[in-house]
């Protein structure tokens, strides 16, 4: 058998529509995590991202259920939120075997996206930085 190194396909930051295809309890390196799958919309990709349990207003945790719900609830079952759409803010950092995708940010779904899905044309917000390359955006 013959194995190949797999080359990670990194996607042009911007603002993507997503859905929350899993949230999980994870051990992480410092404490319970939560462990994020998000599926973005008209893309053949999928992101994950990791987050303390912890739900304040300063908990990164918090702060995207926030942008999901509109509230930090005192209680909350991580299973309301799967199936519910939301937009990622997508950026690209550098690691040792080459770029990769992280997110930035969770937004509402509410709201423009930068890209909004890979079968159509792109919605540019006003506010987003002059020529950030979105336009070489392949759909």
């Amino acid at each position: 058998m013959h194995l190949q190194k797999t080359k990670y396909e990194v996607i042009p930051p911007a603002i993507y529509r997503a859905t929350i295809a899993e949230i999980k309890a994870d051990d992480g390196e410092y404490g319970p995590q939560l462990h994020w799958r998000f599926t973005l919309m008209g893309w053949d990709k999928s992101l994950q991202a990791w987050s303390s349990q912890r739900l304040s207003k300063k908990s990164k945790a918090g702060g995207w259920v926030l942008a999901l719900l509109g509230k930090i609830p005192d209680d909350l079952d991580t299973d309301v939120l799967v199936g519910r759409r939301c937009r990622l803010q997508v950026g690209v950092k550098a690691g040792d075997d080459g770029e990769y995708n992280n997110i930035e940010a969770i937004l509402g779904p509410g709201g423009p996206a930068a890209v909004a899905d890979n079968s159509g044309d792109p919605e540019i917000p006003d506010d987003l930085p002059e020529d950030p390359g979105y336009d070489e955006v392949e759909f």
